[in-house]
């Protein structure tokens, strides 16, 4: 196959390869954890040329300046990568790419090449993957051809910068003899990253049981009732300001059971209409622990005043709500 045999044949495949992409990513997201995309992934997904279709004269400089003529051979036609913060996120990562029945994958030979062959590639525990499709479909009104090939980069932030590093500035460069100091010194980085990668991850778990200890009883609870007095769906999407109001108001909180929160709650289903009502009026009454705020002006009308959770505007409207004077 010459050039302009080469470049016609995949010009024609192009919205076949980006279709596979498509179809690839969007059944990876799909798969993943509630929030994942929100909490774990650095780089969006869905940005401009993502996932990316090879541009065609970086193709063809593959295919002919380096000597890989053979079309099929070049599996990095079309491109994902994932970018996440964690080490858990990668294998949270590489458990769907390895268990999905849409494929089936390989690792990426052409790095593991590279790092065999190569003395400038250095190592670095990213994953790289080729994922076939197992059939001839169509996705999105474009056809699909058997074992067309897609590459799956999966890395953390720390590997990515790493990865960029020493495949712009060392795997490009002109010269093979790189200095020996260059060398030492990204073979000291990468043992830094990977500590680096292993102590977040374990502050991160520790964080997660941390929260989890604090935040479940009181979070759980109010969701629990909240969907039984009312037509909403009461969620904790947004943990950040659950988190917020249960450190600020613990001091108060541990002279209460759960029980005492829930009998209240059951007594005073009204103060649920109440909230409802407030909302378009101010954001305090949007959190999902504001029941908990009415249950402390309750019990604590005069101490909670010493804690700065909500403006005077909305605890005044909460002390009125419960018919408790705020002055």
């Amino acid at each position: 196959m010459d050039q302009n045999e080469f470049r016609k044949k995949y010009e024609s495949e192009m919205p076949m390869f980006k279709a596979w992409g498509d179809f690839v990513l969007s059944r990876i997201v799909n798969k993943l954890p509630e929030n994942f995309v929100e909490n774990a992934i650095k780089i969006p997904l869905y940005r401009e040329n993502h996932p990316r279709l090879k541009d065609i004269n970086s193709l063809l400089a593959k295919a002919f300046i380096r000597k890989k003529r053979n079309y099929e051979e070049i599996t990095d036609k079309i491109g994902i990568r994932f970018v996440v913060l964690l080490e858990s996120h990668v294998m949270a990562l590489k458990n769907i790419i390895e268990n999905s029945p849409d494929w089936c994958y390989s690792k990426d030979r052409e790095l593991d090449d590279w790092r065999k062959n190569d003395p400038r590639i250095f190592d670095y525990k990213s994953l790289h993957y080729i994922v076939y499709s197992k059939k001839n479909f169509n996705y999105d009104g474009i056809s699909i051809n058997k074992d067309t090939p897609c590459e799956i980069q999966v890395r953390t932030l720390l590997q990515h910068a790493y990865a960029e590093m020493s495949h712009d500035k060392i795997y490009k460069s002109i010269t093979k003899d790189i200095p020996a100091e260059v060398k030492r010194l990204m073979a000291k980085s990468m043992a830094l990253m990977e500590t680096t990668d292993e102590l977040l991850s374990k502050a991160d778990e520790t964080i997660d049981i941390f929260i989890s200890e604090l935040s479940g009883s009181w979070v759980d609870v109010t969701i629990k009732i909240a969907n039984e007095l009312t037509n909403d769906n009461y969620d904790a999407k947004d943990n950040s300001n659950n988190i917020y109001l249960l450190e600020e108001l613990k001091e108060l909180l541990d002279k209460y059971s759960i029980d005492e929160y829930i009998k209240f709650l059951t007594d005073k289903p009204y103060i649920f209409n109440k909230i409802e009502e407030n909302q378009m009026l101010m954001v305090e009454f949007k959190q999902l622990l504001t029941p908990l705020i009415y249950f402390l002006v309750e019990k604590e009308s005069y101490n909670i005043k010493d804690y700065d959770v909500y403006s005077h505007n909305a605890m005044e409207q909460i002390f009125s709500d419960l018919g408790i004077s705020y002055s």
